[in-house]
């Protein structure tokens, strides 16, 4: 194994841990321990504190055990598979927006070097057919301000739009809610998001094209850009929280917030990603007949596979945060 390998594990590995971490000590934060003041202030004498740690422990098993049987009951899985669905239809057109916008300020290629860079957390065979589709797209358009432009921006953002909002309903089943915003105003909040994820495709794509992959280790700046390349997992993780978080702020159809600044169900959300995305990728580097099985539609269902786990994860974590919502 390569050292740069050993030390991409290394990095990925170390991320898991601190996400491990950090969701466990947000839960514990979030309930507060027997004899606890009106504010929440504990008032454990010394003997205590062993009960309170396996009481600890006991509500994180009860929570977990509750936030399965919720995820049965409210048919999540099947959930995530429409919301799979309507994030597909958006997927190309919300690529070709991206690519018409970006088109006017450097070229569509960085587009596949972000998608090399993040390649280690998704599926090989969804990133290859991802990247045939940029080149394809990238080739016909034109960076050029034009009426054309304008007309697969608006066709992006209504698709992507569109897929923000049944990405909303999604949390809506999760959290137990019901739709009661206004039309205008659930439209202004989800194009909001829309637009949010469009600027921060192009600006991910702009920072990522401007950092060079490792190809020499006896470089003189070859330290730097290892740093870089094994720091992408924390990073990943990092915006992965801050994404999560703002979306269960204010996705769901909901008049009270949770008042902590990081939810449990946001780091559990990116910790299940991480996870389930290496694995999935791991289960497929091993499982050679996958495209002998499904032929020239493998990379299709490899994609959607993918991105329903992902579904999956974001309406766990808003589940894991709804029902620590009922029991606080």
């Amino acid at each position: 194994m390569r050292p740069r390998s050993i030390l991409d594990n290394l990095s990925f590995a170390v991320t898991v841990g601190i996400a491990t971490y950090l969701t466990a000590s947000r839960f514990d934060k979030n309930v507060p321990p027997r004899g606890a003041d009106n504010d929440g202030t504990p008032q454990l004498r010394p003997a205590e504190t062993r009960d309170s740690k396996e009481k600890s422990v006991t509500s994180w098993l009860l929570l977990l055990a509750q936030t399965f049987l919720s995820i049965r009951n409210d048919r999540i899985l099947s959930v995530a598979a429409g919301v799979t669905f309507y994030g597909l239809l958006a997927l190309f057109p919300t690529i070709a927006g991206v690519l018409s916008l970006y088109g006017l300020i450097a070229d569509s290629q960085h587009l596949t070097e972000l998608l090399t860079a993040v390649g280690g957390a998704l599926p090989t065979a969804g990133v290859e057919f991802l990247r045939r589709r940029i080149e394809r797209i990238g080739s016909n358009q034109e960076a050029t301000l034009s009426f054309a432009l304008f007309v697969s921006v608006a066709l992006a953002l209504w698709s992507a739009n569109r897929g923000m909002k049944a990405l909303f309903e999604g949390l809506n089943v999760a959290y137990g809610e019901i739709e009661k915003r206004k039309f205008l105003q659930l439209n202004i909040i989800s194009m909001a998001f829309t637009i949010g994820l469009l600027f921060f495709l192009i600006v991910a794509i702009y920072c990522v094209a401007t950092i060079p992959f490792i190809s020499d280790f006896r470089s003189p700046d070859a330290k730097i850009f290892l740093l870089l390349w094994i720091g992408r997992w924390p990073v990943i993780f990092i915006i992965l929280v801050i994404s999560l978080e703002l979306l269960y702020r204010y996705g769901p159809s909901r008049t009270r917030h949770q008042s902590t600044w990081i939810s449990p169900g946001a780091l559990l959300a990116s910790l299940v990603w991480l996870v389930g995305s290496i694995l999935f990728s791991t289960f497929l580097a091993r499982f050679e007949d996958y495209n002998r099985t499904f032929g020239t539609l493998a990379a299709v269902d490899i994609l959607l596979v993918w991105m329903w786990l992902s579904s999956i994860s974001i309406l766990i974590g808003a589940e894991f945060n709804g029902i620590g919502g009922r029991e606080a």
